[in-house]
């Protein structure tokens, strides 16, 4: 895993995360943000989109969440509409109910990572790059010698692929997309989908992570939708070795898709680290002093079906604990 050991920063732990959500048109970009609205709970989100889609963004529903839309339409965020993005992102960041997270549903001919580098305002950081593909589709529109190359450069670019739309093809179809993407892409978080259903908090991520790890850190339980992906919770009030967790870390299981916690280190008891993960990128974060409450672990990770085994990540975990510390191994 990408190693992104961030040391002393707690405006980052505060900071609004902001997510890009591409894909070409037709892939379900709109329909997966339909869900995770759905799926969003008390989160007030603000959607910025730069595509329209033949599905409409439910509006009603960011409405009664508290929260907004704002449309950049005829031309692309990372570079036509780049500096009105930066104005309606300090815009929402400054304003007097700030949401809890921002999507920005990218263009499908846009460049995700320039938009990601707007995102680098006071109160705002960058949380992931998603990727919508069309399982029947996508291998074609890769393929296309004059508007392949954008379609491939937000796969590549991604944190979490979504094979959406696997309800269209054989399963002997999805498995060969399947493996051209990880082909195209080594190592990559591929998410099978039929329309654009995820675990919500695979991208918006439980409230713990907006309040800030230490309280409710384990955040909601799956839904009956999300019952084939794999949880596993760890909670320990043992001071863990820094190097032993962050090797820990960057040597979790490829289906680890996203990873939230409060972490209590030998290195600096008296103050709460972040943990937070998704896909290959990983940060480890000085947060706030512990002061009243408790200081404890409490860690979770979220995963493709099957790609947990928990005895393992127990054993492995416990020999972070200070006083257990052992050398690295492969076994």
């Amino acid at each position: 895993m990408l190693l992104h050991d961030v040391r002393d920063d707690t405006a980052w732990s505060a900071a609004i995360p902001v997510t890009i959500i591409g894909g070409c048109v037709g892939a379900g970009k709109t329909t997966f943000i339909n869900h995770l609205l759905a799926g969003s709970g008390t989160h007030r989100l603000a959607v910025v989109t730069n595509e329209f889609g033949s599905t409409p963004l439910d509006r009603q529903r960011i409405a009664q969440m508290r929260g907004t839309t704002v449309d950049l339409a005829d031309g692309c965020a990372c570079c036509t509409h780049a500096a009105e993005l930066v104005l309606t992102l300090a815009s929402l960041c400054g304003g007097p109910q700030p949401p809890t997270q921002i999507l920005i549903e990218a263009n499908g001919a846009s460049d995700p990572r320039r938009i990601a580098s707007v995102v680098g305002l006071r109160g705002l950081r960058f949380d992931a790059l998603v990727a919508i593909a069309d399982a029947e589709a996508i291998r074609a529109l890769a393929g296309d010698p004059d508007s392949g190359a954008p379609v491939r450069r937000q796969l590549v670019a991604a944190d979490i692929i979504v094979l959406n739309k696997i309800d269209l093809v054989t399963p002997s179809e999805k498995d060969a997309v399947r493996d051209w993407v990880s082909e195209l892409v080594p190592g990559a978080r591929i998410v099978e989908a039929s329309h654009g259903r995820v675990p919500t908090e695979l991208v918006v991520g439980p409230e713990a992570e907006r309040r800030g790890p230490g309280s409710e850190a384990d955040g909601p339980a799956l839904t009956m939708d999300d019952a084939e992906y794999a949880r596993w919770v760890w909670v320990s009030d043992e001071m863990l070795d820094g190097p032993a967790f962050r090797w820990w870390a960057a040597n979790l299981p490829d289906g680890v898709l996203r990873s939230w916690g409060a972490m209590y280190l030998e290195e600096d008891p008296s103050h709460r680290y972040v943990f937070h993960l998704v896909g290959a990128r990983w940060a480890l974060v000085r947060d706030v002093p512990w002061g009243a409450e408790h200081p404890r672990n409490h860690l979770v990770l979220l995963a493709r079906p099957h790609a947990l085994d928990h005895r393992w990540l127990d054993m492995r975990i416990a020999r972070c604990v200070g006083h257990h510390v052992q050398a690295p191994s492969g076994g």
